[in-house]
């Protein structure tokens, strides 16, 4: 399962829920600070969810429709909508190097977002979401962003 780097940084551990209810307690497998990504490994015996279909950053285009699916405020299972506004977006991180190839979306990431997935109209994960950590000074109005794998991955 991939998630965003800092929502599981300093964590002791994790624990990730299915759709359908079920909770497990999720291994950390690997992380990319500098792209705000986790890899967590979970164990479900024989009912496996199904695969989700990942796109990559290529197949993204200005102006496409995206859709956000994530836990803001504690609120779970919430889904907006946006399209993609810009391509391969970097921001100065709140601590290390600047987070790099991010894809702006007007679509609502809110805190408690980060982690969550986007998605295209073809149904396939296009990125996990997080929340700008620009000071609200330097952006004037809202910025959402999500983090695509890289063309070529």
């Amino acid at each position: 399962m991939v998630t965003n780097f800092h929502v599981i940084q300093g964590a002791s551990g994790a624990t990730v829920q299915l759709a359908d209810g079920r909770k497990y307690q999720a291994a950390l497998v690997g992380v990319s600070p500098q792209h705000d990504l986790a890899l967590l490994r979970i164990g479900v015996g024989l009912r496996r969810p199904r695969p989700v279909p990942l796109g990559t950053s290529a197949d993204l285009k200005v102006g496409q429709k995206v859709f956000a699916i994530g836990n803001p405020f504690g609120l779970d299972w919430t889904f907006t909508t946006g399209i993609i506004s810009a391509l391969n977006r970097t921001l100065p991180s709140e601590s290390g190097p600047d987070i790099q190839q991010l894809i702006q979306t007007d679509a609502a990431i809110n805190p408690g977002n980060s982690g969550g997935r986007c998605w295209t109209q073809a149904g396939v994960s296009s990125g996990s979401t997080r929340r700008s950590t620009v000071p609200r000074e330097r952006r004037p109005g809202s910025v959402s962003l999500f983090r695509s794998t890289p063309s070529g991955a």
